[in-house]
């Protein structure tokens, strides 16, 4: 469910061992079937996928990797409740009877947009892992993204109705990759002078 798996495609009678085996069988329904090499092959729609956008009243606070995947892989911790933040500047929060409507108001490339109505202050998290490219809004005022449950990110949001918007830029990337870019050419300018000076005072030919 962390992982946000919608679909497992493969030969039916490999998927319901496999399933049997990890003891999620009961998590996953057949959606579609067809036979390939005279083989039956099908499609399986995992029953318990994470909302593109939803939110969480509770969060442990978690930096170490190993301590995060142990906390995801407990049965007992429900990922549609409870989310693990990778970053030590948030304090962790536990509030019970929470109560949140999640409404996605916009899906477009680069942008998602939600109406957010929550009874204490929440995590909103968004099934896509963080990149320097993603910001965050909170009624149109910046707000800080946090990582969470390794692959996710998420903003802290008070209690009440909000709106909540992310966004991704292309530009901020390959802003990023232009000004490294530029940063190389003083030092390969450097480096090819320091060449032909040692090049001439050993009397090698330039070039």
């Amino acid at each position: 469910a962390y992982a946000n798996v919608q679909y497992l495609l493969g030969t039916r009678q490999g998927l319901e061992s496999r399933l049997q085996m990890l003891g999620a069988r009961d998590q996953f329904a057949p959606w579609f079937a067809f036979k390939l090499n005279e083989e039956d092959h099908a499609v399986y729609a995992f029953t318990n996928t994470l909302p593109r956008v939803f939110a969480v009243g509770t969060w442990i606070v978690e930096t170490n990797a190993d301590a995060v995947l142990a906390f995801m892989d407990t049965p007992s911790n429900n990922p549609h409740a409870v989310a693990v933040v990778n970053n030590a500047e948030i304090t962790a929060a536990n509030h019970e009877a929470f109560v949140a409507a999640v409404n996605i108001t916009s899906y477009v490339p680069e942008r998602i947009a939600a109406t957010v109505q929550l009874s204490a202050t929440g995590l909103v998290v968004l099934t896509t892992e963080p990149a320097p490219g993603w910001h965050a809004t909170v009624d149109g005022v910046p707000q800080p993204i946090v990582r969470c449950n390794l692959l996710q990110q998420g903003i802290i949001v008070p209690a009440g109705a909000h709106e909540v918007v992310f966004t991704y830029a292309t530009r901020d990337w390959m802003t990023s990759w232009n000004n490294g870019s530029l940063m190389l050419v003083p030092i390969l300018a450097l480096a090819t002078l320091g060449i032909v000076l040692w090049q001439r005072r050993h009397g090698r030919p330039i070039g």
